[in-house]
């Protein structure tokens, strides 16, 4: 990963990888509001198919 700010967005998925978490267990993870990260719980809803904003 490249670019500003992605040090907010490393330390959550490089624990997901470590515990082989899914998408889904990504998704229910709390995400601080506003936040790049939130951009990982958009995802992980993604996933499973159920965007939050689409």
């Amino acid at each position: 990963m490249i670019g500003p700010s992605v040090t907010e967005l490393l330390p959550e998925l490089t624990l997901a990888q470590m515990h082989e978490l899914t998408g889904e267990e990504i998704a229910r993870n709390v995400h601080a509001h506003p936040s790049l990260s939130e951009v990982l719980m958009e995802a992980a809803h993604g996933i499973g198919g159920h965007y939050i904003h689409q």
